[in-house]
């Protein structure tokens, strides 16, 4: 799709959001250069290929241009990362400042890690989220390589002060490149020592994709605290969200999340 027809799709999207309830996007997006915005070289911001940045990073994330609505880098907040030290080049990267960041060529290079799991929370240094997005894209992470499978699950409040984990979702290693066929993939590579040359997958997915305990989809009202994706081999560049909502001291448990009215 041309950029003059997405952007005119893009707005009969709109006008027609306000008569016909739009229908639900796909399952864990896989995003093109058309849904990215970075800044370029010059300091201006725009789509990657169009502002010439490959090989020239930082590539500092501006924020998501997605057909049915636009996500500044304001509206996101970055979540904090707690993973095992990689094994591959451990003192050429910072673990986990490096998925910490907004520049989405710092990365971490992972493969057959002993412990797979990659816990991700206080998402702009609040112990809990909430959609504040309605039913447009909530998270967002982005991998080099494009390749590995992996699973995620919502770490969700239980009774007295407990954890629960949801039910894993597995998202296959084909999501990774662009969904819509007829636009171009991301225009970015890894600059530098540790996978030089590989291009740049993003995803992004909502709240209502993840499941709870019970294996029941989540709700645009539900409360988690933090997100666990699992992959031996994922080389992670970024885990983002939308900002989520203040929310109540006291969320139900797990199988009844929402905000306590009052």
């Amino acid at each position: 799709m041309s950029k003059s027809l997405r952007s005119l799709t893009a707005t009969l999207l709109l006008l027609a959001a306000a008569l016909i309830p739009a229908p639900a996007r796909a399952d864990f997006y896989g995003m093109s250069d058309y849904d990215l915005r970075v800044v370029g070289s010059d300091g201006n911001a725009g789509h990657p290929a169009d502002v010439g940045l490959d090989g020239k990073p930082p590539y500092t994330l501006k924020g998501f241009t997605f057909i049915d609505g636009n996500i500044p880098a304001e509206d996101l907040v970055v979540g904090q990362v707690t993973m095992q030290t990689i094994s591959i080049n451990p003192g050429g990267h910072n673990n986990p400042g490096d998925v910490q960041d907004w520049d989405l060529n710092s990365f971490l290079p992972r493969s057959g890690q002993s412990d797979p799991k990659m816990y991700v929370r206080n998402w702009g240094g609040s112990p809990t989220w909430q959609d504040t997005n309605g039913d447009k894209f909530d998270f967002f992470l982005f991998e080099f390589g494009r390749n590995d499978e992996f699973t995620v699950q919502p770490i969700l409040p239980g009774p007295n002060g407990t954890e629960v984990l949801g039910e894993a979702v597995v998202v296959p290693a084909t999501k990774w490149p662009q969904s819509a066929a007829d636009e171009p993939q991301i225009g970015l590579t890894r600059s530098g020592a540790d996978n030089s040359g590989q291009r740049l997958g993003g995803i992004a997915f909502k709240v209502t994709d993840l499941k709870d305990d019970k294996g029941k989809p989540l709700t645009n009202n539900s409360i988690i605290l933090g997100l666990l994706y699992t992959s031996g081999g994922m080389d992670p560049s970024g885990f983002f969200a939308v900002g989520g909502t203040p929310v109540a001291s006291n969320p139900n448990p797990a199988d009844g999340l929402s905000v306590p009215s009052g």
